[in-house]
């Protein structure tokens, strides 16, 4: 009876660094946190892991063939972290590109859609995945404080914008696979398409096409790469890393782009 307690202990590590490795599966930035501050945890995990694995080893017999099952079952997870889920959360243009090629009819029915339905004089932000729609008064991108709403049960949106309305465009938001939406009428609407750590991707999709002079500022700002006459690609930095695309990738890519990628 000891004999075989003992050994259910021996999983105790490996079931520890899976379910260490599922915060990161979840969201790699916030999961890559969590492991920071529970090193401590990560790092014994590991060190009884790799004891257990080499004295089941020298005894052999039964126990080693799950051990060996358990040791798979991490290894595979790592893989799976490094090589599928990390990379299909980092973010470029060329991601970009091929995703906007996929919605782009559902982006301009968002955007067309919410032109409509926003009342002039105001902007808002609105969140696919929360109950929050903040709307303000004044149009652009210069914002002010002379009116500021959010939904409640108890209170609608109105005069800015119906309720069915909000709830209309966050289902059409969910469509494009985007994150949030951010009027700036009368020009454009920002999406955000991902956040990967401190670093926010978006697209701009103008209500028609730029202006000479709104094309120039992007060609101009390496934060900004212009995708057609409607849309931009635009790299939000953080309080740390970089803020922009970089000039020579933005080269590289508009190269590509104009190759036909």
């Amino acid at each position: 009876m000891s004999s075989s307690a003992n050994r259910s202990v021996d999983y105790i590590p490996f079931g520890a660094l899976l379910l260490l490795s599922y915060f990161p599966w979840r969201d790699p930035f916030t999961g890559f946190m969590m492991l920071a501050f529970l090193w401590p945890l990560l790092i014994g995990a590991v060190v009884w892991a790799i004891i257990v694995l080499l004295q089941s080893i020298k005894r052999g017999g039964k126990h080693l063939r799950g051990i060996l099952i358990a040791s798979g079952l991490v290894l595979l997870s790592i893989s799976l972290l490094f090589f599928i889920r990390i990379q299909s959360y980092n973010c470029d243009p060329y991601k970009m590109a091929r995703h906007y090629e996929k919605v782009k009819g559902e982006m301009d029915e968002l955007v067309y859609f919410t032109r409509q339905s926003l009342n002039d004089g105001f902007n808002m932000v609105i969140d696919s995945e929360g109950d929050i729609c903040k709307v303000e008064a004044g149009n652009g991108p210069e914002r002010n404080d002379r009116g500021e709403w959010y939904e409640k049960k108890d209170r609608p949106l109105l005069p800015a914008i119906s309720k069915d309305n909000a709830k209309t465009i966050r289902t059409l938001l969910k469509e494009t696979g985007c994150n949030f939406l951010e009027t700036h009428f009368p020009d454009y609407c920002r999406l955000q398409y991902k956040r990967v750590g401190f670093e926010a991707y978006y697209y701009r999709i103008y209500l028609s096409p730029m202006t000479e002079e709104q094309m120039q500022n992007a060609i101009n700002q390496n934060e900004l790469i212009p995708y057609s006459d409607r849309v931009v690609f635009e790299f939000g930095g953080g309080a740390v890393g970089p803020q922009s695309f970089g000039e020579e990738y933005k080269k590289v890519f508009l190269k590509k782009l104009e190759d036909g990628l």
